[in-house]
């Protein structure tokens, strides 16, 4: 994100109710509830990245609030599947998950389920995407697609800066 581009964001600092409001659709979404302490300084830039504080923690697509990589660095929100280190250089650059780099699986995913990706030496999340199958079809899949990467380290969202 170049420096021009920074400074024509527009910050709207949210009140009480919309972060009431915003809670309640991550709590929908993700099963977590009261994500936003009612005290917190949560920004809206742009109509569609959350701050809270400097943190860019959740952005919207589609009408899904998505958290970033950043933020799940920090709070393990959602269901995990962890790749191996060859999967890497392809995941970085937007590729899809596919079954044969993977090497372990969350109990409980639903297809269409918001899940993360994992390195499996660091155990850092590299990638978010939605599962195309349930745990137990995943499980027995040997080869194709099975997550469709969403969010990544390196895209855009991960880039942008803030300050």
């Amino acid at each position: 994100m170049c420096a021009a581009m920074k400074h024509n964001m527009k910050h709207k600092t949210l009140g009480k109710k919309e972060i009431k409001e915003y809670n309640e659709l991550i709590r929908a979404q993700h099963g977590i509830s009261e994500f936003f302490n009612k005290n917190d300084l949560v920004s809206l830039v742009d109509d569609w990245l959350f701050t809270c504080g400097k943190q860019i923690c959740f952005f919207l697509r589609d009408g899904k609030i998505l958290p970033t990589l950043k933020l799940l660095e920090v709070r393990p929100l959602l269901k995990t599947v962890t790749v191996d280190m060859g999967s890497l250089k392809f995941l970085i650059k937007g590729a899809d998950v596919f079954r044969p780099g993977i090497v372990a699986i969350d109990d409980g995913i639903q297809e269409g389920q918001l899940v993360r990706v994992l390195d499996q030496n660091n155990h850092k999340p590299i990638a978010i995407g939605y599962a195309l199958l349930d745990t137990e079809n995943m499980r027995k899949q040997t080869r194709g697609k099975v997550i469709t990467n969403v969010h990544h380290r390196g895209d855009a969202i991960w880039n942008l800066t803030l300050d």
